[in-house]
């Protein structure tokens, strides 16, 4: 990909912290300034055009990178590649992502796709129709960042979704916000009610982790974690398969025990006070 390279995040189980998915990021090594972060060229990018190029360019590269790090660490791992509104609407996607999935070996099952909200979809249902055929060949579909874009709660009805990724402003005060709290538990409810996976992003602290697993969320993303790192690196990551801090666990046990959630009929959490 010539200056452009993939880091990978890790994301854990909520319970074991067991590393059981990672996202790919793009990054841009810049000949004289080094290492750029995705939000200071992706608009430009969007801009000019090449959006769409980046977006078929990372798909491919990481369906590659994660066969590799599977048969170097022997275990088995999702990854998560996003796609803007402009490469989901592309008409090659499903295409590229077949054609990327064929030559590198990579179950359809382990590749999930992260529709980001940062521009309106202009064609929904241009977006449910392909949505509904990459579910069909098995590949696993996230709303990245939801409840902050454009069509979050349009995206409910889509049966090919798999995943709800909470956003990181709903994360960073959920201790000391009612509403951000609130929010959270809402879209874990939710998630719970679709049968869909729930992520939350931006998970920096034990409390957080503690919480967010006592209320049901099934996996974890953020710095406490790990940030995004090169392939080599994820690869001795993965290996040692380094878990949460004992004590994250610790706390989120600690918590069920003492204080467990109220649950409705189904066993579903429907109260956390």
């Amino acid at each position: 990909m010539r200056q452009l390279e993939l880091h990978y995040q890790p994301i854990v189980e909520a319970r074991s912290g067991r590393i059981c998915a990672m996202e790919a990021l793009v990054r841009w090594r810049h000949p004289q300034r080094g290492l750029i972060m995705p939000d200071d060229f992706l608009h430009l990018a969007e801009e000019q055009g090449y959006l769409t190029f980046i977006d078929e360019l990372v798909l491919r590269h990481a369906c590659f990178d994660a066969v590799e790090i599977m048969q170097r660490t022997g275990k088995s791992i999702r990854v998560n590649v996003n796609i803007s509104p402009h490469g989901l609407l592309s008409g090659r996607l499903l295409d590229i992502a077949q054609t990327s999935l064929r030559d590198s070996g990579l179950p359809a099952g382990a590749l999930e796709l992260e529709i980001t909200e940062h521009s309106r979809i202009a064609d929904e249902r241009g977006a449910r129709l392909i949505v509904s055929a990459l579910g069909s060949v098995g590949v696993g579909i996230a709303i990245d960042d939801f409840g902050t874009g454009y069509n979050s709660l349009s995206w409910l009805k889509y049966s090919a979704l798999t995943t709800l990724k909470i956003d990181r402003s709903f994360v960073s005060d959920l201790e000391t916000d009612m509403h951000s709290k609130a929010i959270c538990l809402n879209v874990l409810r939710t998630a719970a009610d679709l049968n869909l996976r729930a992520v939350a992003e931006g998970v920096e602290g034990e409390a957080q982790a503690g919480h967010l697993a006592r209320w049901g969320c099934n996996e974890l993303q953020g710095d406490l974690f790990g940030r995004a790192i090169p392939k080599g690196e994820f690869v001795e990551k993965l290996a040692h398969d380094i878990p949460l801090p004992s004590s994250v666990e610790t706390v989120a046990l600690a918590q069920v025990a003492a204080h467990p959630p109220p649950r409705d009929h189904a066993g579903r959490v429907f109260d956390a006070a």
